[in-house]
């Protein structure tokens, strides 16, 4: 009888290990259904945790760039407050050559206007000039005149005949509007 109740054990043993088994895999089927939920959702894309990312993503990048910003910022205004000072002092150096440049346009005005007046007085006396040449010219002209005539003359008693004269003047000078 002892095999009979220690098969009776052994039954009741194996049907409580047959409820644990069934309880086993009803767990293991809990957990594998539980993993399979949670692999399909690895399978879809997680909005609010990508949206979180690109959150941080943005606020990184903001900060990024405004302390970019806030750099350049400064360096243009350190660069650019000397070319500020450059710019308003090339406007006044600017201002004065165009002064200048109207102090020379006036004082070129004046230099023609006394060139000019020096040309005139010039054209004047040298007028004066030829006028005096003209005249030595003329007297040149009638002391060789007469120097021929009175060659004619000894020619005429010393030989018996007369000496062919020329006695053509030709006007040398170069103002034609002088009278004679």
């Amino acid at each position: 009888m002892k095999n009979i109740e220690s098969d009776g054990e052994r039954i009741i043993r194996v049907e409580g290990d047959i409820a644990s088994l069934k309880s086993s895999v009803s767990s293991i089927q809990g957990t594998l259904a539980l993993m399979n939920d949670r692999l399909s959702s690895i399978g879809r894309p997680n909005y609010v945790l990508w949206l979180s990312a690109m959150g941080v993503a943005l606020t990184i990048f903001t900060l990024a760039t405004g302390g970019l910003f806030y750099f350049m910022k400064s360096e243009i205004t350190n660069q650019v407050t000397p070319v500020s000072i450059k710019a308003a002092s090339s406007e006044m150096d600017r201002h004065k050559l165009n002064d200048q440049v109207g102090e020379i346009g006036s004082r070129q005005a004046k230099n023609e206007k006394d060139v000019s007046n020096i040309q005139s007085s010039l054209k004047d006396q040298l007028v004066e000039v030829e006028s005096q040449f003209r005249a030595v010219g003329q007297m040149q002209n009638m002391r060789h005149a007469n120097n021929q005539q009175l060659f004619g003359l000894l020619w005429k008693k010393v030989y018996g005949e007369e000496l062919p004269m020329s006695s053509f003047y030709p006007d040398m000078s170069r103002n034609k509007s002088i009278e004679h």
